[in-house]
This record gives structure tokens, sequence and C-alpha cells, in this order.
């Protein structure tokens, strides 16, 4: 048992709670009446020192007066019978010692000097007083006769008289008063400490008694008892105990029937577990006996429909070459079409019944991804040009091309949504973009998304989209036929190669399937960065082109560091420059825009003035100092900014500013004049090459999405009176509207923000707004 254990218990703690007080009331009457006691001892002592002072100082006048030493020496051993008196000294005028009696040691000059000054001296253990010895007024002559008849003179001072006392017998009488104080005080706390035991016990005795009685009931024996003994308290207790044990056995006799009925019950329902086991492991025999008649039965089933499927397909081609009318040659068309939407069912219905077997293989080869995703294009792009749509494959400059997968999966993938896209897409555009998600050393993670311009899906009928058998509704089945499980095999092809796909869509707006798939980067040929790249309706490049060449050899190899918060003008920007041959890195802030210019080897910046976490012009300060003696151009973007902010950007270390809309003819000529580049010649030729990028990277569609997409978000800031957040939004829609040039929009929002800056009324809120949204539409 330690320390706190041990003076935890009841008894320990009434001892402490009744000596504490006593203890402490005692020391503080001992110290108080010590205290007065010894200052009135030193009072006495002082005042009796003062008398004997006086009085040996009028009774040595005439001894002093004639220095006689004898008789000094008398006076000071007479005075020495007094109690406390340790030492008697003269001291004549001259300060000299003339008799001491006592302890001479106690007339050293370091005691006589202060005490002279001062009229007393204390040394702790002795007390000296000074007085001095001064004459009468009246004039003794040697014989000790009196001049009579003559005028008395002044006084005359003869020396002093000084008194060592001794505090033994002050000390004496303290240490007795301590003796009596503490033998008091120690009786009293005995008889304390006794009475305290005597009724802890009384206490804490019949505790003990219940805590062994409660610590059996812990260990099972239910029979004992406690004493009901003690206090009133301490009784009631063991009556409580005692009812609590009754009841706790009871329990415990009712606990252990219902254990063995239990145990009863689970026995027979082992049994019943292990007969229906036997007829489970049976019905699996049965169940795989199944499968592989299917697995036999398909197979069969495949090689029987395709011998004659083939045939019909091969001949329907040869007839398709020969010489027809029109009729002939559209039926021969239509059976073409038939057998090869037969023949997709039937690979469809197949790879469907291996990945739910789980027998479908994923190989890991070496694969060219830019040759993969051409040749998908290509094969669609016959296709789309029937539909007059427009087929658009764009590949970002930092995405690998020599990877590690199983290219024939991942080509089934993209070519379904590539064909569903065409399919439920009756004008517009389709778009196969490819970009990185994360990149490493090793692997990389893509994001492969197909976005169309068609009918759109709602939110129901998008949970129905990955089930087996089932599409958006029974019209869609009607209208364009399929089996439903194109989209169910894609998603479990995906997770095979652990990767992921999702939709965002809404009816009449168009559709976009995200997906993710990590792949590993190939270790036999070097990956090098692709230029981006787009299909036009015809499957053709159309910047191939040498005219557009020419163009992109004036920002090829450039690495150009776009610093710019509103995603959409981002990628906008980003698409143009890589159109024209350049390395785009993005940043959605200054702070990021600063860490990317460290991290990469950049060329030139294009730096929005206006962005959260840290604007332009201080991003444009750091980056500037940054670069040091070396410099960097920077290209500001802004849609519309004051005379003193232009100022400050350009202090900071801007080289231009350009201004939203953006010219590209203007944007090419100032990056390459910026770089040390052949400027590009202000021709009717240059002006066709460089027309149009704008729209080869965005269509209105989008562009009226994603106005309307910030719309919303506004009319929520100013409903939520987020006045901030509103003006923030505002910048992104006059940032988006500028770069293309829309000045109906931009002088629309332009509007809003002087009329929300100013505070006006709600409902001219509201009536802009609405005007905004028929400017956007009519676009």
């Amino acid at each position: 048992m330690n320390l706190r254990q041990k003076f935890s218990g009841i008894r320990s703690r009434l001892l402490i709670i009744s000596i504490a007080p006593i203890l402490i009331v005692a020391a503080a009457l001992s110290f108080s009446s010590l205290s007065t006691s010894t200052d009135m001892l030193n009072r006495s002592l002082a005042d009796s020192g003062e008398s004997t002072a006086i009085f040996m100082a009028s009774t040595a006048e005439l001894s002093m007066y004639a220095e006689d030493r004898a008789t000094l020496e008398s006076l000071g051993r007479s005075a020495l019978r007094l109690p406390s008196l340790a030492g008697v000294g003269f001291i004549n005028s001259s300060n000299r010692l003339i008799a001491v009696t006592g302890d001479k040691q106690l007339m050293n000059a370091a005691y006589i000097k202060p005490c002279i000054q001062q009229g007393s001296f204390d040394s702790n253990d002795y007390l000296h007083i000074c007085k001095p010895i001064i004459g009468s007024t009246r004039d003794f002559s040697d014989f000790g006769s009196q001049e009579q008849g003559e005028e008395n003179v002044a006084p005359e001072h003869y020396g002093w008289v000084v008194l060592a006392i001794s505090r033994e017998a002050l000390f004496a009488q303290v240490r007795s008063n301590i003796y009596i104080i503490g033998s008091v005080t120690l009786g009293v706390v005995v008889i304390v400490s006794i009475l305290a035991l005597r009724i802890g016990r009384s206490i804490s005795a019949p505790i003990l008694s219940l805590e062994k009685t409660v610590k059996d009931l812990g260990k099972g024996n239910y029979e004992s008892h406690a004493e009901e003994a003690g206090p009133i308290e301490t009784r009631a207790l063991a009556k409580g105990i005692n009812s609590l044990a009754t009841a706790v056995a009871t329990s415990q006799e009712q606990l252990e029937q219902k254990v063995k009925n239990a145990t009863r019950q689970l026995t027979l329902a082992l049994k019943n577990i292990t007969d229906k086991n036997t007829d489970l492991e049976q019905a699996q025999q049965d169940l795989m006996s199944a499968m592989a008649a299917k697995d036999q039965f398909l197979a069969r089933m495949s090689h029987e429909l395709r011998t004659p499927l083939t045939a019909v397909t091969g001949f329907s081609r040869l007839l398709h070459q020969s010489d027809m009318d029109e009729t002939q040659t559209q039926y021969s068309e239509n059976i073409i079409a038939a057998s090869e939407l037969l023949m997709g069912t039937i690979d469809s219905i197949l790879d469907f019944s291996k990945l739910q077997e789980q027998a479908l293989p994923i190989e890991i080869i070496d694969f060219d991804l830019r040759e993969a995703m051409e040749s998908l294009v290509a094969m669609q792009a016959y296709q789309a040009h029937s539909k007059s749509l427009e087929l658009v494959l764009i590949i970002d400059p930092d995405v690998p091309v020599q990877l590690q997968g199983d290219p024939t999966r991942i080509k089934q993938v993209i070519n379904n949504l590539l064909s569903n896209a065409i399919k439920f897409t009756d004008q517009g555009e389709v778009i196969l973009h490819i970009s990185v998600i994360k990149d490493s050393k090793e692997k990389t993670r893509l994001s492969l998304q197909v976005k169309d311009s068609g009918i759109g899906i709602d939110s129901e009928s998008q949970n129905r989209l990955f089930q087996p058998f089932s599409q958006a509704d029974d019209s869609i089945t009607r209208r364009f036929g399929g089996t439903g499980l194109g989209l169910v095999i894609c998603k479990q092809l995906l997770e095979l190669m652990n990767g992921s796909i999702h939709i965002s869509s809404e009816p009449n707006k168009g559709s976009t399937f995200y997906v993710e798939l990590p792949l590993a980067k190939s270790n036999n040929t070097p990956n090098t960065k692709p230029e981006s790249t787009s299909y036009n309706k015809c499957g053709e490049k159309p910047l191939a082109d040498d005219k557009h060449n020419t163009v992109i050899q004036h920002l090829k190899d450039l690495n150009i560091l776009i610093a710019e918060d509103n995603p959409y003008n981002q990628q906008l920007i980003k698409s143009i420059l890589e159109l024209l041959g350049a390395h785009v890195i993005t940043a959605d802030n200054g702070e990021q825009a600063i860490v990317q210019f460290q991290q990469h080897a950049v060329d030139i910046v294009l730096m929005d003035i206006h962005m959260p976490v840290m604007d332009g012009i201080t991003a444009t300060a750091q980056i500037s100092e940054l670069a040091g003696d070396e410099g960097i151009p920077i290209i500001g973007l802004t849609a519309n900014i004051m005379d003193n902010e232009r100022q400050t950007l350009m202090q900071a270390g801007a080289a231009d500013i350009l201004f939203k809309p953006l010219d590209e003819q203007q944007l090419i000529a100032t990056i390459t004049e910026l770089v040390g580049r052949t400027p590009i010649k202000n021709t009717l030729e240059d002006n066709k090459q460089t027309s149009g990028l704008m729209q080869s990277v965005a269509s209105k569609e989008t562009l009226q999405q994603e106005l309307n997409r910030l719309l919303q978000k506004l009319e929520q800031a100013i409903t939520e009176k987020k006045r901030q957040a509103a003006a923030e939004i505002i910048h992104e829609m006059q940032g988006l509207s500028g770069i293309f040039g829309t000045e109906e929009v931009t002088t629309a929002i332009n509007t809003l923000h002087v009329t929300l800056k100013a505070d006006s009324a709600s409902n001219r809120t509201t009536t802009l707004i609405e005007n905004i949204k028929i400017t956007i539409n009519n676009l």
C-alpha cells in the first residue's frame, strides 16, 4: 500500500481533519504569544538598561571629572550585580576607554562607536546602551570647594557610560514559553487523535466488513451476507447489500436456466445448419454443372450464330460493291447495318457472361495511347460525318503516350462511349478529351472524358444506366435500339483495371462521361509529350495544313504559365496555346503560380489580375523577385482595370497588359515579341491562320452552360446577401464573357455590378439578372 492509499481511508482522513485545525490554531496562537512576550521582554530589558545607564551617568560625574579609574571600576562592579548586565565601560570626552568592568570584548570599538552615535546598539545577543556623563552647573575646585557668589557656568560633557546587556535570560524565557506551548499543543493533539481514531474505527470497521461481503459476491459467493452493525448509515447500507445479494442469486439461477435452454436450442440449430450445408454443397455442385453447361451453350451458340452471320455480312458487302440501283443499295446497307448490330449484341452478351464469372482476362502490354485513340476516332468519324457531327479528339500535352495496359479493353470502353454519344446526338459535337489527373515517374492516372451535345439524361434515369439490360427509358430502346449491356460492360471492365466511370448530364444539354484509369508507364520506349490534337467531323486533323503549322512554329516548345482562377477560362486559354504548340502549366491563384514558377522552367507568364488567395499584382511582384536579374516576361490579363491598378501592376514587374476579349493575333504577337521570337506579320493570310481559334476549342453551348452555372451561383449569393462572394462570381463572369468578346453579356454584367455596389432595390437586381439570362440564351 503506497502513501496515497494509506492516507485515503476514513480513519486517516478523520484524523487529519481533526488534528489539522488544532495545529493551525496552535501555531497561530503560539506565534502571536511568543511575538508578544518577546517584544515585552525586549522592551523591559531596554527600559531597565536605560534607567541603569542614567543612574550610573549621574553617579559617575565626579569620578569622570577626576578620571578616577578605581572608583569607576568599583561603580561598574556594583552595577554587574544587576541581572543580564554583562559589562560596564566608561569613556571620556576624547572617546578613550578609561575603565571596564565585566567582559572587555563587549567594549570593542565596533560596538561602542555606533552606540555613542545612536544612543544604543543591538548586536542580537547583546544590547549596548550609551548615556552621556554631563557635569552639573556648579563649579568644583580641586579640593571640592565651591566659589560663592559667582554665576553658574554651562554644563560640561565628561564622557559616556556604556552598558552591555545580555539577552540570554530573554532567550531562556522564550524557550520556556515554547516548551510550555508545545507541551499543551501536543497534549491536545494526542487527546483529539485518540478520539478521532475511535470514531474512525467505529465507521471504517463496518465499511471494511461490507467491502469483504461485496468481494465475496463478486467471486460468486451469493450466500455471503454483511453484518448489520455500526452507525445507522452503515446498517442501512449493509441491509441494501444483503437485499442485492439475494436478488443477484435469484437472477443467477434464472440465467443459468436460460443458458441451458439456449444451449439446447443452439444444438438443434447447428444440426439444422449442418443439414442445410449439405444441401447447399449439393446445390453448388448443381450450379457449377449448370454454369459449365451455360458456357458450353454460349460457346456453341456463338459459333453457330457467328458462322452464318459472318457469311451474311461478307456477302452483303460484296453485294454492296456490285452495280445496283439506289433502292438495292439502300437494302444492302440496311442488311450490313443489321448484321453488324447483331454481331455487336452477340459480343456484348458474351463479354457480359464472362464478366459475371470473372473469367475475362486483362492483359498488360505496351501500347501507344495516341495511336489507340486516333484509330477509335477514325473508326467513328464516318458515323459522325453521316449525322453532320463534329468529332473532336483532344490530348493534353502532359499526357504520356507510351503506356502499359490492355489497349483492347480500353478501346472497347471508349469506343462504346463514343458510339453512344454519336447515336444520341443529332447536332453539335462529340469531344474525347484526355488529360492527366495525377502523374509520377512510374505511373499516371488519366481522365478520359466523352462529351456530347445530345439529348441528355435526367438524374433519375442516370441511376439505371449501369444496370444490366437497362437504358434511360423504354422509348430510347424503341428509338435507338441496343441491349442495355454496353455501359455495364464498360463499368465492369474499368473496375477490373482499377478504374471508374461516372456521368454528368442534363436533359437537352448533352452528357459527359468521366473515365478515370490508372496506367503504368512503358519502360521500353521514352514518353514524348503529345501536342493537343483534334479531329473534325470527317475524322481528319484540321490543324495539319501548312498554314497552321506556320502559326504553331511561333510558340513551339515554349513553356507558358497561366494563372487564372476561372477553370473554364483557364482551360480555354490553355487549349488555344497548346494548339499553337506551347507547353502550358496552370495555376488557380497567385500562390499556386509562385509554386509552379519555382518548380518548372517557365518562358513567359499569363497572369489574371483578380484571383482568390493571392491576387495577380502580388504574385507578379513575387515572381519578378524570384526571377532575379534574368527577369521573366509577365502579361497581365483582365476584363477591366483601374489606372492605379495598371500602374501598380507595371511597377510590380508586368511587361504588358492584354484586355479581355482576347484577340488571338494580339496574344500571339505579344508572346512572340516578349520571348524574342519573330512576331507574326499582320497580313490577311496570317489573319486566316489564327482566326477562329476560340471557336475551335470551345463551343457556344459550353459558354452558355458555364455562364448560366455562374449566374445561378450569383443568384444564390445575392439571396443569401453574401456581397463578397457575389463580387467574386461577377468577376468570373466578366472574365469569361470578355474572353469571347460577348459585348452584350459583358455590358449586362457590368450594369448588375454597378447596381449591387450602389445597394439598389431587389426588384431592380431581379430585372437585371433576368436580362442577363435572356442575353446569354441569345448568344
